[in-house]
């Protein structure tokens, strides 16, 4: 007798909308299971790939040449307008990877060519923050790149980072509600250190009381109004606070967009 075929278990995929959903949330979403895979977000002909193992982005990659590692050592002025055009005509000529003809041309030293993938690969990560529309699929790997180094970037700092360099807040304020919503706090230490706060975040974060509201927060902490929304929305989405009610209000009111999300995938 044929032996029964042995089905193979279907491998999950998370597939969103970045109109509906942010960036920040879906990483978020991402840390709090702690599951290795690859984020691949796509918009209009560009694409970019985040690949993250255990609560960390071990690498990242574009397709936008404008995010390759010669214009961003040309655009940081680490190589001049010569050095780019000759490291650049060797790599067309060569299969030794950029960083290699770096070295080996002596234009950079193999520390160097580690710290530029590293800050090539956290502009390429920060980039995606500012991407509105899009849609993103999540893989389960593990998918670790052979190709380049692994570097590791903490998920709750990518995410407060790239929020923070976020240049319209209002959109991120909008997703934990209106001027007049309350903030409960739910945080520990344990989570402050883990997500390593600066002084400013850790003094915005112990003024949320359950009384305070939104407006009042954003007026009255350490930094600019924008500056502090920004923040509160990153603390929200990793779970250090959420959204209760508008002041005044007697029951809870309908979930926000972003309770609404982090409640659909918990259940």
């Amino acid at each position: 007798m044929p032996q029964a075929a042995i089905k193979k278990p279907r491998q999950f995929r998370y597939h969103g909308d970045l109109s509906e959903t942010p960036l920040p949330e879906i990483l978020a979403r991402v840390a709090h299971f702690d599951v290795p895979g690859r984020l691949e977000a796509m918009k209009d002909d560009k694409s970019t790939e985040i690949f993250v193992r255990a609560g960390h982005v071990i690498h990242a990659r574009s397709s936008d040449l404008g995010n390759s590692l010669g214009v961003y050592l040309r655009r940081i002025g680490r190589l001049s307008q010569d050095e780019f055009r000759r490291v650049m005509r060797l790599r067309r000529e060569s299969s030794v990877r950029l960083g290699g003809l770096l070295i080996e041309h002596g234009l950079m030293t193999p520390a160097e060519v580690r710290d530029a993938i590293v800050r090539q690969t956290e502009e390429i990560v920060w980039s995606l923050f500012s991407w509105w529309r899009g849609s993103v699929t999540f893989k389960l790997g593990p998918w670790d790149p052979v190709d380049m180094p692994p570097i590791h970037l903490s998920l709750s700092r990518v995410i407060i980072d790239g929020i923070k360099r976020e240049s319209d807040a209002r959109p991120l304020i909008a997703r934990i509600g209106g001027r007049d919503t309350v903030l409960e706090p739910c945080f520990t230490i344990e989570n402050t250190v883990e997500h390593g706060l600066d002084a400013d975040d850790y003094a915005l974060l112990t003024m949320i009381d359950s009384e305070r509201t939104l407006f009042e927060l954003c007026s009255d902490g350490p930094r600019i109004g924008k500056d502090n929304a920004r923040m509160l929305y990153a603390f929200c989405v990793l779970g250090l606070v959420r959204p209760i009610r508008p002041k005044g209000d007697v029951e809870d009111p309908k979930p926000t967009k972003l309770t609404a999300f982090r409640h659909s995938n918990e259940s």
